[in-house]
């Protein structure tokens, strides 16, 4: 490895260190996804998600939808109306079933984290001017083709023996970080 690469890598290390920066890219990224994948959010964030785009729903269709048992979704729907983030109601059609809707303050909750987010990152490339952000961004997507390349690449042997050799330590280190960023921004995991 060269010392430019490696210096390189060192930074890219550095950032992936910071919480703030991580914490930024993991909303971002919930952010970004939620419309194609609701499983990249977690518990009553994802409810909530689900209601803006569906509001008024059955608990069997959020069942069903985000595919967690029923029990869990009873319960999380009744904190998030204990929170005054959802509210019931009965349906026009059936008077048993009771469907489920976003209240003002869930869709303000909902604003609210889209903020921070967008807020996070603004700041993160404040320093950066348009070019700088646009050269930045042509950079990092050719460095993500080299590395879905090299992803999809099964005969790259160095890889898979690092991975072997040093895959676990490096799981074990993400999921350490990982737990201590739940736990300091409880907020953005709920």
């Amino acid at each position: 490895m060269t010392d430019n690469t490696d210096n390189l890598i060192s930074l890219f290390g550095k950032m992936t260190r910071s919480r703030y920066f991580m914490t930024a890219m993991m909303a971002s990224h919930r952010k970004t996804q939620l419309n194609d994948d609701l499983h990249s959010v977690r518990g009553k964030t994802r409810i909530l998600f689900l209601l803006k785009d569906k509001d008024g729903l059955k608990n069997s269709e959020i069942v069903e939808i985000l595919d967690i048992k029923p029990s869990s979704v009873s319960m999380q729907v009744q904190t998030l109306e204990e929170e005054g983030l959802v509210e019931r109601h009965e349906s026009e059609n059936d008077k048993r079933v009771s469907l489920i809707y976003l209240t003002e303050k869930g869709k303000q909750e909902i604003e609210n984290g889209t903020e921070k987010t967008d807020n996070a990152t603004n700041n993160i490339f404040k320093d950066l001017t348009e070019q700088e952000k646009e050269d930045l961004s042509r950079i990092l997507n050719k460095i993500n083709e080299r590395l879905t390349k090299l992803d999809k690449d099964k005969t790259n042997k160095f890889f898979d023996n690092f991975a072997g050799i040093h895959g676990e330590a490096m799981r074990h280190e993400m999921h350490h970080h990982m737990n201590r960023l739940k736990r300091e921004y409880r907020s953005w995991w709920d």
